[in-house]
C-alpha cells in the first residue's frame, strides 16, 4: 500500500496537550492521526458529534453563534462537503 505524507500546523501547547493524551493512551501522535482518519472513513463523516461550547449568552447586538445540532450531518446529508451543507443553512434561514 502506497503511503503519502501528510503535514498540519498546530499549536505547540495544543500539540503538546493531545501528545499528553494520546500518551495516557499508549498512542503516539502518528499512530493517534491514523485512527481518527479510519474512523472517518467508516462513519462516512466526523467520528463525533460537533457541540457548541457553553458560554455566556451572546447580546442580541452581537453575531448569532452557530446551532452545532443542527449542524451535524446525518442520513441522506452524509457525503455532502460542509461548503454545500452551510451554504443550504442559510439559504433555509438557519443561521
Amino acid at each position: 500500500m502506497a503511503t503519502t505524507l501528510v503535514q498540519v500546523r498546530v499549536d505547540e501547547e495544543l500539540k503538546q496537550s493531545v501528545q499528553d493524551i494520546y500518551g495516557h493512551y499508549g498512542l503516539d501522535l502518528p499512530t493517534a492521526i491514523r485512527i481518527f482518519f479510519n474512523k472517518t472513513q467508516i462513519v462516512n463523516g466526523l467520528p463525533f458529534e460537533l457541540r457548541e461550547e457553553i458560554k455566556p449568552k451572546l447580546e442580541k447586538t452581537q453575531k448569532k453563534s452557530i446551532d452545532w445540532d443542527s449542524f451535524v450531518v446525518t442520513g441522506s446529508e452524509r457525503g455532502k462537503n460542509v461548503d454545500s451543507y452551510m451554504k443550504e443553512m442559510r439559504s433555509n434561514d438557519r443561521m
